[in-house]
C-alpha cells in the first residue's frame, strides 16, 4: 500500500493539503438540505490556510450547480458521479466515461422485472423511468432536488443510474450485470456505476491533475469507504455509517453538530 498514514504534528499539520469533501452528510445536513454556517467557514479557513480544496461525489455537476455546491468555495476541482466525470478548476470537463448501453438496456430489463424505478443520469439532463413511488420521493426529499421528468431511455450516453427501493434492500441481481456496480444510499436508493470506477479512481485521476500527492477525506457514507482507505488521513462525520467509521481515522461530530469544524480545528489545519 502505497498510502502512508500520516500524523498531526504541530510541526507538520499546517503544511498544504489537498482536502476531499462529499457532499450529501458530509457537508450538507440530509436532513434539512442546510450547509451550516460552520462548515463554510471552515472551508474559507482552509483557504485561507492554502489548502488544496476539491468536491468528491456521487452526484454530477448539474446537480451540484442546482444545489449551489458549487459556489460554497473556490473549489480546486470536482470529483463527481463517483469517479466517472472529473472537472478542473473552472469546471471544464478533464475526464469523462459513460456505462456502455447494453449494461443500461439490461438494468433498465432488471428494474422493470422488479417494478423499480431507476433514473437515467446524462451529460445534461436526466429521466426517470416511471412516475415517482415513495422510495423515489425519499430520496429526492433526501438530496433536496426536485423530481426528473418521466421519459423514456432514447439511447443518450449514461453516466451514471440510480434504482429506488427500500433501505436495506439487496441490490446483487445489480452487481450481476457486466460492467457496473451499486452502491447503496443513505436512503431509499442504490448508484449503479461503472465496475471498477469509484471515488478513489477519480481522486487519483485529479490528484495526477493538480500535480499532488497524498489526501485527507471527509465523507459519512458506504460510498466513501474507498475514499477512507486511500487517504492519507480520514475523517467520518458523527452521522456516518458505522463501516466508514471503523476504516476511518478520525470520527468528528455530525454534519449538524459542527463536525468538520470541530475536527478542521482538532487536527490543526485550520
Amino acid at each position: 500500500n502505497r498510502y502512508v498514514k500520516i500524523s498531526f504534528e504541530s510541526e507538520v499539520c499546517m503544511e498544504k493539503r489537498v482536502i476531499f469533501f462529499d457532499v450529501d452528510g458530509t457537508l450538507v445536513d440530509g436532513a434539512t438540505g442546510i450547509v451550516a454556517e460552520s462548515t463554510k467557514q471552515a472551508l474559507h479557513a482552509l483557504r485561507k490556510a492554502g489548502h488544496i480544496l476539491c468536491l468528491a461525489t456521487g452526484r454530477g455537476m448539474r446537480s451540484l450547480q442546482l444545489g449551489g455546491f458549487d459556489k460554497l468555495i473556490d473549489w480546486d476541482g470536482y470529483v463527481c458521479n463517483t469517479g466517472q466525470m472529473l472537472y478542473d478548476h473552472e469546471k471544464n470537463l478533464i475526464f469523462e466515461k459513460y456505462i456502455d448501453a447494453n449494461a443500461v438496456y439490461e438494468a433498465l430489463a432488471l428494474a422493470k422485472k422488479n417494478k423499480q424505478v431507476m433514473l437515467l443520469e446524462g451529460k445534461d439532463h436526466s429521466i426517470l423511468t416511471d412516475e415517482a413511488d415513495d422510495y423515489v420521493i425519499q430520496t429526492h426529499e433526501f438530496i433536496h432536488e426536485e423530481l426528473e421528468p418521466v421519459a423514456e431511455y432514447d439511447g443518450f450516453p449514461v453516466i451514471m443510474m440510480m434504482v429506488f427501493a427500500p433501505m436495506g434492500y439487496d441490490y446483487q441481481t445489480f452487481d450481476q450485470i457486466s460492467g457496473i456496480r451499486a452502491i447503496p444510499g443513505m436512503s431509499a436508493f442504490a448508484d449503479i456505476v461503472l465496475d471498477g470506477f469509484s471515488k478513489v479512481s477519480g481522486i487519483e485521476e485529479m490528484m495526477r491533475a493538480l500535480g499532488e500527492q497524498g489526501y485527507i477525506c471527509f465523507g459519512d457514507s458506504l460510498n466513501d469507504i474507498e475514499m477512507a482507505k486511500h487517504a492519507d488521513y480520514a475523517i467520518c462525520m458523527g452521522n456516518g455509517h458505522d463501516a466508514l467509521k471503523a476504516v476511518s481515522d478520525h470520527v468528528t461530530g455530525g454534519v449538524d453538530e459542527d463536525g468538520i469544524w470541530d475536527a478542521c480545528k482538532e487536527l490543526c489545519l485550520i
